[in-house]
């Protein structure tokens, strides 16, 4: 059971740091959902940097 837990919860890690890649490549899909906004726009934009670092880290 704990090795289930383990695989699982790494491939979530995985595929979490697959789509920070994603981003940092130009991808759009999710990050209107991803990123806090207003009516107005999005309260900020991460850079690439600090997007790469998520995806490392």
């Amino acid at each position: 059971m704990l090795e289930f837990l383990t695989w699982g919860v790494g491939g979530i890690l995985l595929v979490l740091s697959g789509l920070h890649i994603y981003w940092v490549l130009g991808g759009k899909l999710g990050s209107k959902a991803a990123i806090p906004s207003t009516e107005t726009g999005m309260l900020f934009e991460p850079s690439r940097m600090g997007t790469t670092i998520v995806a490392f880290y």
